[in-house]
């Protein structure tokens, strides 16, 4: 497996090297989600929409759809507090959001531990994500830092960037 420039200790590559991708197909597994670092290394585009406050308009969440190995991710933005760390986890985490100038900045705790990518690369449910999403024309720049005492001797950064479409996923090429 490859791990370089993953900032990976002992005992995560120990557990990355005793995976196997088959895991996944294992019924038992069949909803085993990725974490939502999944999101800045995963093979699928982003679907992002925003729900709204019906009585005046403002945005209250965004929402960045899931795949099928990875949960929808909700980026709440109606200043609300994350819970305390007793608080449930789940694999989407508990996300937050605030505008600096145009870019979103997205905080993440509350995630169970799962793996960050397909090759084994595990994740805590100590890990936090902090996620910039910065938008230039059509393409959008999605920029992530994972922090996880447990697993990473130190911030993982990942930036992957998206290119705006109009079509219905599934209709291109058609």
């Amino acid at each position: 497996m490859d791990y370089l420039g993953i900032p990976l200790n002992a005992n995560a590559r120990e557990r990355a090297l005793i995976y196997s991708p088959s895991q996944v197909s294992m019924p038992d597994r069949a909803c085993a989600f990725y974490t939502s670092a999944y999101m800045l290394m995963g093979p699928f585009g982003l679907k992002v929409w925003n729900d709204t406050e019906s009585r005046n308009g403002t945005t209250v969440a965004w929402r960045i759809g899931g795949w099928e190995d990875m949960p929808p991710i909700t980026i709440w933005m109606d200043g609300r507090e994350h819970p305390p760390p007793s608080a449930p986890h789940s694999k989407s985490g508990f996300t937050t959001g605030e505008w600096h100038n145009d870019i979103l900045v997205a905080h993440t705790t509350h995630l169970t531990a799962g793996y960050m990518r397909r090759n084994g690369v595990p994740a805590s449910d100590r890990a936090t994500i902090i996620t910039w999403f910065s938008r230039h024309s059509d393409i959008l720049t999605v920029t992530g830092r994972i922090d996880d005492s447990v697993y990473l001797t130190e911030p993982y950064y990942l930036t992957r960037t998206f290119q705006l479409t109009e079509a219905p996923i599934g209709a291109v090429g058609q």
